[in-house]
């Protein structure tokens, strides 16, 4: 007991060094943001000559930029008391920089109007509302931009073993394995994860090798034994529905002092936005429809429009070159029209280069992702989801273009058309569709994409379920800084032949 009281004072410690140590960065980044907008107003002369005179002694002594300083400070405290109610003194390793981001952009957007609306009631009408305006915009990118490097620095150490903490996660099924796999990939969030506790695990190792029984260190009545011996320090639960078990773990997780993550039942369902609503004192969860906005759907089409015909441009002279290759390697057109399904299963033809000899027979394919469906096995390392490389009806030009995903380049007129998206779920093909069940459909809920989340996942190398799972949270998760994530990081993958 006398540990456990420690090391909550060191922890209570540690939190308190942070908000300190955060408070005083913030601190200098709002008074060095006014000093130097004001010095641009007021003192151009002198800063912008060269070499500039940054550290200018004389302006603190005079009135007009004391009275700016007053505003300023109280401008600054105003912010500050903001941020701190909007969490923005700690560091939560689950939380998106994104969230962070509009939090700071709220808070500045209100310190702007607050500074407006003091000069006013101070009646300083000499103060500069171009400053004051300024100030406040230059705040944004200021306090944000040394939180990236906060987080990029955090992010190495703690993907380097700095303050990692040991996992549980209690159920061994499909949402277990998935969320085991998430917390790996995201080696910053610091959680390494022990294993599992399943009251399942002999039905488990009847299922097959790939049920990864070695992992599973006991059932749930093993719970503080194997917490205590291991010192879990987190907790991860994705059996919601088992109210009972929940609560009993829960509370022996507390009397342990680990934290309780619960993944919801909500995990299998599509849903764009979560919020907590309140009848009474009891918390309810209120799930938004899993289709995008209209404002959502217009940006997503412009963002087509724009970049679809850069690519274009971009990849003419490379598109010329393999339509000539394809013609003088084998017979046949030079574009393939491929039956897929869209959005909502609406019929396609989307369009690639031609890989194969004329006429080819798809029979290999379709076994091929009927067992890739049916029994979710990964696709092997040689071959993707939807590309076989060691496959004789392949041609010569056609082996090197699928290396380098450059059969897919005429897809670009599929987006423009309205067809496709530039970054979406993969379009399946109407024979692959055939096997799957009400689950899978879901990935069609939304417009497929040339690229998408599992592509740049996993370079097409995922079990099936596990790719499913990819799509739905590309789905639930759309936004703008997901596509230019996925799509800068499917560049490198094209570069170096990958097959994604």
């Amino acid at each position: 007991m006398r540990k456990k009281r420690a090391g909550r004072k060191i922890r209570s410690r540690r939190r308190i060094g942070v908000v300190v140590l955060y408070l005083l960065i913030d601190i200098m980044v709002i008074f060095f943001s006014f000093y130097f907008v004001y010095l641009a107003r007021f003192e151009g002369s002198t800063l912008f000559r060269f070499p500039p005179d940054l550290f200018q002694a004389k302006v603190f002594y005079q009135t007009h930029f004391l009275i700016h300083l007053q505003i300023a400070t109280i401008m600054g405290f105003f912010l500050i008391v903001l941020m701190y109610k909007n969490g923005l003194y700690g560091t939560s390793r689950g939380a998106r920089f994104s969230d962070e981001f509009v939090a700071l952009a709220n808070a500045t957007l209100l310190t702007f109007f607050f500074g407006v609306a003091l000069s006013f009631l101070l009646q300083q009408f000499v103060i500069s509302r171009l400053v004051l305006g300024t100030y406040a915009v230059l705040l944004l990118p200021s306090l944000a931009g040394w939180r990236v490097l906060k987080r990029r620095w955090l992010e190495y150490f703690i993907s380097r073993g700095y303050r990692r903490s040991s996992a549980l996660i209690m159920g061994a099924g499909k949402i277990g394995r998935y969320l085991e796999k998430l917390l790996q990939d995201h080696a910053w969030v610091g959680v390494d994860v022990l294993g599992f506790l399943d009251d399942r695990c002999q039905s488990r190792a009847e299922d097959g090798a790939n049920s990864g029984t070695e992992r599973i260190l006991g059932q749930l009545c093993d719970f503080r034994r194997i917490a205590e011996e291991h010192r879990v320090q987190d907790l991860y639960i994705t059996i919601p529905s088992e109210r009972k078990k929940v609560k009993t773990l829960v509370e022996e997780a507390y009397q342990l002092g680990i934290n309780v993550h619960i993944v919801p039942d909500t995990f299998d369902l599509l849903f764009r936005q979560v919020r907590f609503e309140n009848v009474g004192s009891l918390t309810l969860l209120g799930l938004s429809r899993p289709s995008l906005r209209r404002w959502e759907e217009l940006f997503k089409r412009v963002e087509d429009l724009v970049l679809a015909p850069v690519f274009l441009l971009l990849f003419s002279p490379v598109m010329a070159v393999i339509a000539i290759a394809i013609k003088l390697d084998s017979r046949g057109s030079v574009i393939y029209r491929q039956n897929a399904l869209g959005k909502g299963g609406e019929s396609i033809a989307v369009l690639k280069f031609r890989s194969m000899y004329d006429s080819a027979d798809d029979a290999v394919h379709r076994r091929y992702l009927k067992k890739y469906v049916k029994e979710n096995s990964p696709a092997d390392e040689k071959n993707g989801v939807y590309k076989l490389t060691n496959d004789e009806r392949i041609t010569k030009v056609g082996r090197f273009i699928r290396k380098y995903s450059l059969d897919e380049i005429p897809q670009l007129w599929n987006v423009l058309r309205g067809d496709l998206s530039l970054i979406g779920p993969r379009a399946p093909l109407s024979y692959e569709y055939e096997h799957y069940n009400d689950f899978h459909k879901k990935r069609l809920a939304t417009k497929p994409g040339i690229t998408g989340l599992w592509q740049v996942s996993g370079k097409s190398h995922l079990p099936f379920e596990q790719m499913v799972l990819l799509d739905l949270r590309y789905i639930n998760e759309w936004s703008i800084w997901l596509d230019l994530k996925i799509l800068l990081e499917t560049i490198p993958l094209v570069f170096w032949g990958r097959n994604y």
